[in-house]
């Protein structure tokens, strides 16, 4: 993952939540219990970050549309999003 990330490694993931894996039943999906989840995962973390397969475009336009922030360039090997109370530092998406 350092590879992916560069500094933003330790910068920005060291001593975060991680949500490792994230899953909802297809039969309750489309009534908003990820981000509800993600936000009780999350809440009281300075940051939060979420890592996931590229072929998991699933849960890619998850964290989009929750407004994750995209740590990784598109090529990565892992994608990684990030929630963080500190803004935006550094991230893909706004680079």
């Amino acid at each position: 993952m350092r590879v992916e990330l560069g500094g933003q490694a330790e910068n920005r993931l060291v001593g975060a939540v991680e949500v490792d894996e994230l899953a909802v039943s297809p039969h309750a999906r489309g009534q908003g219990l990820a981000g509800r989840i993600l936000d009780l995962l999350c809440e009281g973390a300075t940051d939060c970050w979420l890592p996931t397969a590229p072929k998991a475009q699933d849960a890619i336009r998850l964290y989009e549309r929750l407004g994750r922030q995209r740590l990784t360039k598109p090529a990565a090997n892992i994608v990684v999003f990030t929630r963080s109370a500190r803004g935006p530092a550094n991230s893909y998406a706004s680079s």
